[in-house]
């Protein structure tokens, strides 16, 4: 059997993933609540009513979604990048990132404020 090296990322690999998979998709809020529930979503109430969230609240679900998203892809893809390819790839989320919450805040606006923490249940928790 022959081993064929594995390609190298790029940092513009990666971006480019990103693009394609979170920033250009559009699912329906159905898959993107099967997204979340696969990558093992935990939702925690640091202020508001976290009860407040609607089913239909596509907005909140979404930004929840892209962010999850983007966490998945990096956590898969990150360790086969370079040091100087990683802060490449950083400084590129720290650029959509005001965007992912824009999102929330422009289709939100009039509704109560409510700040969740959100961690990721291990396969080994309860």
């Amino acid at each position: 059997m022959i081993n064929l090296p594995i390609k190298k990322q790029t940092a513009a690999d990666l971006i480019a993933r990103v693009r394609r998979e979170v920033e250009n998709a559009i699912p329906s809020n159905k898959t993107m609540l099967e997204d979340i529930k696969m990558m093992n979503i935990r939702l925690h109430s640091i202020s508001g009513d976290i009860f407040s969230i609607k089913d239909d609240q596509s907005s909140f679900i979404h930004s929840l979604w892209k962010a999850t998203k983007i966490d998945q892809i990096t956590h898969e893809a990150v360790e086969h990048l370079d040091d100087s390819e990683i802060d490449d790839y950083f400084a590129y989320l720290d650029t959509i990132q005001p965007h992912i919450h824009a999102d929330s805040d422009e289709r939100g606006r009039g509704m109560r404020i409510l700040k969740l923490a959100i961690s990721k249940k291990e396969e080994y928790e309860a």
